[in-house]
Parts: structure tokens; sequence; C-alpha cells
């Protein structure tokens, strides 16, 4: 769901609850069975949003960027009980979202498809 300013409550909280409760209860779920193991590692799903601003984006942006802040506290946290806490931070991928996030263009769609795949090395954005 990618929304700026105009956002309802209720998208922001839809965006949050997925992104940003997902991750936590993800890692909630998972760190006792780390500590019985003697450490491990948990991977979060960031993105490059995390790092930058998009036009139009604020709901999701704001939660990869929320992300990036919890795996960092996360590991600062857990690192001294053996448990590593890192991110990942995909570029675009070819998800439903994201070819909505194309559409909204409209006829200038094939225009910013290619503004995007040029930012990529290999020309093309990432298929899930």
């Amino acid at each position: 769901m990618l929304k700026g300013v105009e956002a309802s409550v209720e998208e922001i909280e839809e965006s949050c609850r997925v992104n940003i409760r997902g991750t936590s209860r993800v890692a909630h779920h998972v760190v006792g069975q780390l500590r019985e193991n003697g450490g491990g590692s948990i991977v979060n799903l960031s993105s490059t949003s995390g790092f930058v601003a998009e036009e139009n984006c604020a709901t999701y942006n704001m939660t990869k960027f929320a992300i990036r802040g919890l795996t960092k506290c996360w590991a600062l946290d857990l690192g001294k009980e053996n448990i590593r806490m890192n991110a990942v931070c995909p570029s675009y991928v070819l998800t439903k979202p994201f070819v909505d996030y194309l559409d909204a263009f409209g006829p200038n769609r094939e225009e910013e498809e290619k503004k995007i795949n040029d930012l990529h090395m290999l020309g093309r954005v990432a298929r899930a």
C-alpha cells in the first residue's frame, strides 16, 4: 500500500501491522528457540526504501525505516547472547504493490518502468 500524506489512519495502521508488527512477531517467536540453541541469526526484510524518501510512498517507506531501526536495536540487545540480527534491503521487486505503483503513472508507465529498470545493474527489477 503506497500512499503519501493523504493516507487514512486505517491505511497507515495496515502498513504498520503487516511490516512492523509482522517483523516484530516473528522475531519475538524465534528468539526463545535461538536462546535455547545458544545463538543464531534472524534476517529481517527491509528495503532500499528504508534509506530514501520516495514520492507518495510514506506508508511503505516509514515501515522499512522502522525495520532497519528495530534490527539495529535488537542486534544491540541480543548480540551478547550470540544472536545476530541483520536486515536485507532489496530494491524493486515485481510484486502486486509494485505493479500497482507503476500503473499509477498511467500513460507514462513505460517511461517510469524504464527509469526504474535502469537503476538496476541487471537492467530489470527482481522477480518474486
